[in-house]
């Protein structure tokens, strides 16, 4: 069997809270939030609760313009979540049985999605009422390139983890999710907010790459936080994901596949990432990989 999906639609839950906090003070929605719906794409730490608490007072007038798209629920959500997994998979080479939770849910509008996997547990979590159907044709495959990634290195799974594991799994799930759905331009893959992260992480790349190698076997909450969700050394936030995106792109442009790379030991990952990075940061060369598709041709 297949890798195949499980599916939760959490928008009635959603729309429970919102129906009790939609004329509430702040105060009273916050505790109404953690009472009734209390799911947010933020790192489980007292920072990312606040930044959960903020980002609901920031986007809060904000709903009535996707309510339409909240009230269908799952069912109303495109493109197919099946028919990206089925094309991660083959991307990947993925060959398992695996049942992944697939957990449809209303965020907080700032299109934020996450997979985690805890042994043999495995979900995607996908915000419904901000997506179009373009931009998760692309952020579909990124998150169950995770998920499937996991099972194919052996990654036990959880929040925690190196600079090294972020950086490899981040990359990872840029690249497959680039073979999965070709043709766009560059920073469709990395970001949902234009090509002007993107210039200034080429503008800022030997710092970037300074910062990383740095911390490149730290495990801590910092570390993760400074190269995902808080402004990183070289002066960007997500400077993780462009390190990443650059190294596990050098790796690909060296000879390896995306299934090989897949399958690589997480213990392999600091030697492989430093190397890498210590390359680019020399060369400033830029990507070239080229997958199927990418310009109409093979």
């Amino acid at each position: 069997m297949p890798a195949t999906l499980r599916m939760v639609d959490l928008s009635p839950r959603f729309l429970k809270f919102y129906e009790l906090a939609e004329s509430a003070d702040p105060e009273t929605r916050w505790r109404l939030w953690l009472e009734h719906y209390n799911i947010a794409a933020v790192p489980p730490t007292e920072e990312g609760r606040a930044l959960a608490r903020s980002l609901l007072e920031q986007n809060w007038h904000r709903y009535p313009e996707v309510m339409d798209r909240i009230r269908q629920g799952a069912a109303g959500f495109r493109p197919d979540p099946q028919q990206a997994l089925d094309a991660t998979a083959q991307a990947l080479g993925f060959d398992q049985d695996l049942s992944i939770l697939f957990v449809a849910f209303v965020g907080m509008l700032d299109r934020n999605a996450w997979a985690a996997s805890m042994g043999e547990h495995t979900a995607v979590h996908f915000p419904i009422e901000s997506f179009s159907e373009e931009e998760a044709s692309v952020f579909l495959p990124h998150e169950f390139a995770h998920v499937l990634h996991d099972r194919l290195s052996g990654f036990p799974g959880g929040w925690l983890k190196s600079v090294a594991t972020l950086l490899m799994q981040e990359g990872m799930a840029i690249w497959t999710s680039r073979a999965v759905a070709p043709g766009r331009e560059e920073w469709h893959y990395l970001t949902l907010d234009g090509p002007a992260w993107v210039e200034r992480c080429r503008e800022r790349e030997k710092q970037i790459f300074q910062g990383v190698l740095a911390r490149l076997q730290e495990v801590s909450a910092d570390a993760l936080q400074t190269f995902t969700t808080r402004t990183g050394p070289a002066g960007l936030e997500r400077e993780g994901y462009w390190a990443g995106y650059r190294a596990v792109g050098h790796l690909l442009d060296s000879g390896f596949t995306l299934a090989q790379l897949a399958r690589m030991p997480e213990g392999e990952y600091t030697t492989r990432l430093e190397a890498a990075l210590q390359v680019l940061t020399t060369s400033h060369a830029c990507p070239n990989v080229t997958f199927k598709g990418d310009d109409g041709e093979e």
